[in-house]
């Protein structure tokens, strides 16, 4: 990067965003303060409307704003874009209705605006956004939100809470993940955990993430002050989940993530933890992980070219054919095994030389197994060899559901297209 550019890792959950940014100057990310007072990195996922104007305020602002009595609260604002609902505001007479969706936009414009005085010394080069889970729904909802940005689309880039787990860790020195890592989760109501496992005898190193939800450990509303018992009683739980979880394997650190570890309250779970091995708390590892990867996008490092991560959001196939280049016959790729699911796409023109079948060649990343998936193009007229012209579409419907799409293009004025297009789903599972 040059000096005068910026990556940014931009963390969205149900509660609040959070902004890590990396320079060309900075070796590790660091995390946008929205209130300096106690370095306040999350801002909560809220909106307040004034009464009688269309003036809005977000986060903690919109908090103070509805304390005051002088607006109405919107909350659970992502979940209500990802049900594609509208939220209603009444005041006397009067009733408006905002889509959800707009008014996520809304927010995440505005803790950008925020940054507007640093940004503005900087050139974005990449954004990532991450997310705990990416579907179809959330992938519809940041879709939007990118085509709002005032950022150029391909620059914009997508990736779940295990991936962000990944990129931070393949930055951080060799002795804090030699061995299994453990990643703790506990900014929600239940405890979710990651065991991260990287195989240091493959090249590159092969890094695969194990996510549990451990329902056992919930948080209530009170404090640890206010139910002292019911506190005792969850660090008893929590070690022994640790305990269950660490087993008889060698972890080489755990980090402990989220507002339900603030507070002294699991002091057992933490000497048990402590033993041998390096224990690190915060809340703002997804976002520098997304940093990370921001910055990989733009200019990979050697850290992750020595690297593989395989996800469940990853395609784990590599995809193509066999094609003539003059007299030899030489394989093409379409799609490749590593890239996210959602962002592998491809168009591919070429002639078909004879018949009506187009050998797909699929390749598992792990293990052996190539298959070749005959495509046939039904419906046109046979024409003379190296009259027919095609161009493909192949993209991923889901993280298993290969599309192909193939239409005619005709040739020249000796042969006009066919109307019809052919569409071929592949389901790519053990057998593919």
């Amino acid at each position: 990067m040059e000096s005068n550019q910026i990556v940014l890792g931009y963390e969205l959950n149900h509660q609040f965003a959070q902004i890590s940014y990396l320079t060309q100057d900075r070796e590790q990310p660091e995390t946008y303060a929205f209130r300096q007072e106690g370095e306040r990195f999350n801002v909560p996922l809220l909106l307040c409307k004034r009464k009688e104007v269309n003036q809005w305020y977000y986060g903690d602002e919109a908090k103070q704003c509805y304390d005051a009595g002088e607006g109405t609260l919107v909350t659970e604002i992502l979940q209500k874009a990802l049900d594609g609902e509208s939220i209603i505001i009444t005041e006397g007479t009067e009733v408006y209705e905002y889509e959800a969706e707009k008014l996520l936009i809304m927010f995440i414009k505005k803790s950008f605006g925020k940054m507007g005085f640093f940004l503005g010394n900087y050139q974005i080069k990449a954004l990532m956004i991450t997310v705990e889970k990416l579907d179809k729904r959330i992938l519809k909802v940041l879709e939007a939100v990118a085509d709002s940005l005032q950022l150029d689309r391909e620059r914009i880039f997508f990736q779940n809470y295990m991936e962000s787990i990944y990129h931070y860790l393949i930055f951080q020195p060799r002795e804090l993940r030699s061995y299994q890592v453990g990643v703790f989760d506990f900014g929600g109501e239940i405890l979710k955990s990651y065991r991260v496992e990287m195989n240091y005898k493959t090249k590159p190193v092969v890094t695969l993430i194990h996510p549990q939800v451990h329902e056992e450990i919930e948080r209530i509303l009170q404090s640890p002050a206010e139910s002292p018992v019911y506190y005792e009683l969850l660090d008893q739980k929590l070690t022994s989940c640790l305990k269950e979880f660490v087993g008889d394997e060698i972890m080489s650190s755990i980090y402990l993530l989220g507002e339900g570890f603030t507070g002294d309250w699991y002091r057992e779970s933490l000497n048990f933890i402590c033993r041998g091995r390096k224990v690190f708390g915060g809340n703002n590892l997804y976002s520098k992980g997304a940093a990370y990867a921001a910055r990989e996008r733009i200019s990979e490092h050697k850290e992750s070219a020595s690297c593989v991560y395989l996800g469940e959001d990853k395609l784990k196939y590599n995809v193509g054919l066999y094609m003539l280049n003059g007299l030899d016959e030489e394989y093409v790729p379409i799609l490749d095994a590593g890239t996210g699911w959602f962002e592998a796409k491809a168009e591919l023109d070429f002639m078909l030389l004879e018949g009506r079948e187009i050998p797909l060649i699929i390749t598992p990343m792990m293990g052996s197994g190539k298959k070749v998936v005959q495509i046939e193009v039904e419906g046109f007229e046979l024409r003379k060899r190296g009259t027919v012209r095609l161009h493909m579409s192949v993209w991923m419907e889901s993280e298993k559901t290969l599309m192909i799409r193939i239409r005619d293009d005709g040739f020249g004025d000796f042969f006009q297209p066919e109307e019809e297009i052919w569409e071929k789903a592949i389901e790519l599972g053990e057998n593919s």
